[in-house]
C-alpha cells in the first residue's frame, strides 16, 4: 500500500469501511437464513447466543454495547418465564458470560 493511503487522517475512514464490510458480510447471510428459523422466538435467540469468547471477538471492542444487548435479552428471558412456567434453565448461562 502506498503511504498516502495510510496517512493518519485516513485511518479512521479505512477502519470504518472495514468494520462496515465485516458487519455487512455477517448480517446479510444471517438475514437470508432468518426465514429458515421461522421467526426465531426468545427461547431460540437465547439458545443461539454464541459463547462468551466469540461474543468478545464479534463485539469489535464495543463490549459495553454487547453487554447491554445481552442484558436486555436476559430481562426479556426472565419476563417470559415469569409469566409462564417460572423455570429458568438458561438464566445462569446468560448471567455468567465470562
Amino acid at each position: 500500500m502506498s503511504r498516502a493511503l495510510l496517512h493518519p487522517s485516513r485511518i479512521p475512514f479505512i477502519a470504518l469501511a472495514l468494520a462496515s464490510g465485516l458487519l455487512f458480510g455477517a448480517v446479510v447471510p444471517l438475514q437470508r437464513r432468518a426465514p429458515a428459523f421461522g421467526g426465531a422466538g426468545l427461547e431460540d435467540r437465547v439458545l443461539l447466543l454464541p459463547p462468551p469468547a466469540a461474543l468478545r471477538v464479534a463485539s469489535l471492542g464495543f463490549h459495553g454495547a454487547v453487554a447491554d444487548a445481552v442484558w436486555l435479552l436476559t430481562i426479556q428471558y426472565i419476563g417470559g418465564h415469569l409469566s409462564t412456567d417460572r423455570r429458568f434453565p438458561e438464566l445462569k448461562r446468560l448471567c455468567y458470560l465470562e
